[in-house]
């Protein structure tokens, strides 16, 4: 019985964790490879905009005037018991993530035109029939 009940106690504990235990360094966001990089704007006169995007291994940023890491608001939300998940999809030529801040969801979805060119097929717009980025 003696046995039974420490058996039922070190299960309890190691069933048990600690707030802080939300916020990970494991990553969450995964990129694959290809689309790792900094990519700007394509401005249509050869060259590139100031604002794009940033993937890293373990995140997905935003570029323009300020930077907004989605890895940094996820940990962020995690930290005060926020819900945040991530749905991607990833093949050799297509990059989709889905990231849900809260009850807030964004959605981007992008399609590899060559090592050095990607275009993201949904503008929340709905007025740009191509938005192209350049890898630097």
């Amino acid at each position: 019985m003696k046995k039974i009940i420490l058996t039922l106690i070190a299960f309890t504990l190691m069933g048990c964790s600690s707030e802080s235990d939300n916020v990970s360094s494991n990553s969450i966001i995964s990129p694959p490879a290809w689309i790792q990089g900094v990519w700007l704007q394509d401005n249509g006169n050869g060259g590139v905009a100031n604002n794009g995007y940033q993937f890293t291994t373990d995140d997905f940023i935003l570029k323009g005037l300020v930077d907004y890491s989605f890895k940094n608001q996820i940990n962020t939300n995690l930290s005060v018991g926020a819900n945040s998940t991530v749905v991607e999809t990833k093949t050799d030529n297509i990059y989709n993530i889905s990231i849900t801040l809260s009850t807030a969801t964004s959605n981007y979805n992008f399609v590899k035109i060559s090592s050095t060119k990607i275009e993201w097929v949904n503008d929340p717009m709905g007025d740009l029939v191509e938005t192209y980025y350049i890898k630097q």
